[in-house]
């Protein structure tokens, strides 16, 4: 084997390209991949829940700032409908990295994977903000945005909504936007 210089984006790099060709990012699938030994990639994540937590933090990461850039200068229902949107394209476009992302178990989110899950959390809180102060509402109302958001991702990735008559993207903003009007505002 040529010798291969790694580093960890190298590492996550290669299981996101496993993860999309529907193959398991062990050690030593992704060292075959990378021309070395999968020895070699216990200098950078002690285990394959380290690695897996940062294959986790690497996507909700990459979420978190595509959805800053793209709500800049956004507020209220529109910013909303924006969050919405963006995750849904960037959830079908690797569904099968989503999936991987959104079956991290959760003790796998400590540390600084926690950090941007509270990242993603806060920017949307703030934007249910405009629909409640009350914090218990605004719990409700970001947990329905995300159920609706990752029912939509899964059932689309799963083939389910192909109906012709309404097509998925269109349901899907229709289903944030009555939503948004039970609300008021």
């Amino acid at each position: 084997m040529s010798r291969q210089v790694l580093s960890s984006e190298k590492i996550i790099a290669q299981a996101i390209t496993l993860i999309t060709a529907d193959q398991t990012p062990t050690f030593s699938n992704i060292a075959r991949a990378l021309g070395t030994r999968s020895q070699a990639l216990y200098s950078y994540y002690p285990n394959q829940d380290a690695l897996r937590a940062a294959v986790f933090l690497h996507g909700v990461t990459e979420l978190t700032e595509v959805l800053k850039t793209e709500l800049f200068g956004l507020s209220g229902r529109v910013a909303i409908l924006r969050f919405a949107q963006v995750c849904r394209t960037l959830g079908l476009k690797n569904i099968r990295l989503t999936r991987f992302i959104l079956t991290t178990p959760r003790h796998l989110q400590e540390g600084t994977a926690t950090t941007a899950v509270v990242a993603l959390n806060d920017l949307l809180m703030r934007l249910c903000a405009v629909y409640s102060t009350d914090q218990a509402d605004q719990i409700v109302i970001a947990r329905t945005l995300r159920n609706l958001i990752v029912g939509e991702v899964i059932n689309v990735g799963a083939g389910w909504f192909h109906n012709t008559a309404v097509p998925a993207s269109t349901s899907f903003d229709r289903m944030i936007a009555q939503y948004l009007d039970m609300l008021g505002n």
